[in-house]
């Protein structure tokens, strides 16, 4: 569900919108495209029980035809994501970029291409569901 809540959040911004796609976007989609994928979750334990605040990592991949748009769009991203909280569930109490990359040029895809990876902290009942 924070996969869901976090694309969401995303796709709410105008200048984001319906490009945002979990894991990996559709068949011949044109760019600009951006991805959302776990990479991995951990649980913080304490005596006797696991706390109920989650820490997940997530990839955020985005596509643009040049370098100068794909780091553009990455910086909208960044600022929406950056120190995200959310008061209803999941309840989302932290969200920091841990790292940035810039990719290759693919010449393949024609497109460039900016990972960012984030750690969101965040306290969840029901199941993961997207």
């Amino acid at each position: 569900m924070i996969e869901k809540t976090l694309m969401d959040h995303l796709r709410a911004d105008a200048a984001i919108g319906d490009i945002v796609y979990p894991i990996e976007a559709p068949y011949g989609k044109q760019v600009p495209v951006i991805t959302v994928q776990r990479i991995s979750t951990t649980l913080t334990p304490l005596m006797g029980k696991d706390s109920d605040v989650d820490r997940v990592r997530v990839q955020i991949n985005v596509h643009h035809e040049n370098v100068q748009k794909t780091r553009e769009l990455a910086m909208l991203v960044r600022k929406r994501l950056n120190r995200w909280r959310t008061q209803t569930e999941p309840i989302v109490q932290a969200t920091y970029m841990k790292n940035e990359r810039d990719l290759a040029f693919d010449k393949y895809s024609k497109s460039a291409a900016v990972q960012q990876d984030y750690e969101i902290c965040y306290v969840e009942d029901s199941v993961w569901t997207m």
